[in-house]
């Protein structure tokens, strides 16, 4: 599976090569970068963990994304952010938290690039690192980092100059391998959606 994932993610940068060499020519801004804030929903009910249903709280974090055009349609967008902070729970009680960060790299393509409205679809690979887990009481929590698929709808709105107002919205596959005082305790499927908001700049 892993070894499927990684040939896609080859395979989408090589496609965004080809486009590159047919826009050599072209003037259009090829640098897009953009800051604002996100929201993750994690999925409810994350895991059937041994001790019984995990749930990872929802989180807020600064966000940022630098995008490279290959032509006016098409670019590789990679996502950053500082970490976020979840709450984790079984059956309602707060039993610790976590925080993680999920870089994601996504090939976008852009519907309307020099409308006053720029609609956007994207699909990518997500490597999501999991850190400083803490449980309340005593124990050793560890969460495993994750690798999966990414999928991206958004829009931007130009305000002034070279700077736009935008929003999106992004799936993201995690899913992680729990231990409890290194004992294997099940797997958290976390798939969270992610709202955006943000100010980007283009040059």
């Amino acid at each position: 599976m892993m070894g499927n994932k990684v040939s896609l993610a080859i395979s989408l940068f090589l496609v965004t090569l080809s486009f590159n060499t047919q826009a050599e020519n072209v003037d259009f801004d090829r640098w897009y970068i953009k800051a604002g804030l996100g929201h993750i929903e994690p999925k409810s009910g994350n895991g059937n963990l041994t001790p019984g249903t995990l749930d990872v709280g929802s989180s807020w974090g600064p966000t940022a994304t630098i995008s490279y055009f290959v032509d006016p349609n098409w670019a590789i967008d990679v996502l950053l952010g500082l970490p976020f902070r979840h709450d984790l729970s079984i059956g309602g009680k707060e039993i610790g938290s976590t925080k993680h960060l999920p870089p994601t790299v996504s090939v976008q393509y852009h519907f309307n690039p020099a409308g006053s409205i720029r609609p956007y679809v994207g699909f990518g690979v997500n490597y999501t690192a999991l850190f400083s887990e803490k449980l309340i009481g005593a124990g050793d929590l560890q969460l495993g980092n994750s690798f999966g698929l990414a999928a991206q709808l958004g829009v931007d709105v130009p305000v002034v100059d070279k700077w736009t107002v935008g929003a999106d919205l992004r799936y993201i596959d995690i899913d992680s391998k729990a231990s409890l005082n290194g004992t294997n305790i099940g797997t958290v499927n976390i798939a969270p959606l992610v709202f955006g908001l943000n100010v980007g700049y283009k040059f």
